[in-house]
């Protein structure tokens, strides 16, 4: 099997989200990370930013984890 032929895909395995705020404001950012990729198991957080009218400051309104296992696909 080589990259060429074979594609890495994530099937989710378990997910959590917290809603720390109200969701209020102009326009949002999320950023999203690796925490630890394994072989068999790859680890991940994300939170998500609230940016009101008139305030330049990003206010955490939820954060996320989630556990994904990585399945390999046959080409199509």
């Amino acid at each position: 099997r080589t990259q060429d032929t074979w594609q890495t895909l994530c099937a989710r395995r378990a997910w959590g989200c917290d809603c720390m705020a109200p969701a209020v404001g102009r326009s949002f950012v999320a950023r999203g990370r690796v925490v630890k990729a394994g072989r068999k198991q790859v680890f991940a957080s994300a939170e998500l930013f609230a940016i009101g009218e008139g305030d330049a400051a990003e206010k955490l309104v939820a954060t996320g984890s989630a556990i994904l296992v990585p399945v390999e696909a046959a080409p199509a």
